[in-house]
């Protein structure tokens, strides 16, 4: 299956009210095979006390919009390459938001519409709004990115206490 997308950004001047708009259509690398095609080491799955007791990891499933809830905005261009995961650390993103309503005083971090967004015909929709406090600063690239790292991108400064995530944990003590 080939999966596409397509971006529009609506940019309104707060002073005088007029708003621009880009569309764009969005490549999608290897990273989306990577997260669908497999389940390494069983992180879709938080396991109980005995193997009978399989759940679904809900900090990843769904899908849309946890595995893929977030939008990072990068200052630079990203090299367009299907097998371009990670993006240089040195382009850190101007802008980001989860799939959730920021709470905090993170400038930088914004909120999903959580109205607007949703499941659509043959996909997902997502809108995210930024404040004219938010987000400030030249965008030259977007990408998804996970539920988590749009809260938090690389480690926020506001939010360290939730950078990292705990996949899977698995005790051989005993063995």
């Amino acid at each position: 299956m080939k999966l596409k997308g397509t971006m529009t950004i609506e940019l309104t001047d707060a002073g005088s009210g007029e708003t621009e708009t880009i569309r764009e259509e969005n490549m999608v690398t290897d990273a989306v095979d990577n997260i669908l095609g497999s389940n390494l080491l069983g992180v879709y799955f938080d396991s109980g006390t005995s193997s009978k007791n399989i759940t679904v990891n809900s900090q990843l499933l769904p899908i849309c919009p946890n595995t893929l809830g977030g939008i990072l905005l990068f200052a630079d261009t990203l090299e367009e390459r299907k097998d371009n995961l990670y993006p240089m650390s040195a382009n850190y993103p101007v802008a980001y938001a989860s799939n959730d309503v920021n709470l905090g005083t993170d400038t930088a971090r914004g909120s999903m519409n959580q109205t607007e967004s949703g499941p659509i015909d043959r996909g997902y929709k997502f809108v995210w709004d930024f404040t004219t406090s938010q987000g400030n600063g030249t965008i030259a690239a977007a990408a998804l990115t996970s539920s988590w790292g749009g809260k938090n991108v690389y480690g926020s400064e506001t939010e360290d206490g939730t950078a990292f995530v705990v996949m899977k944990a698995v005790s051989i003590a005993g063995c």
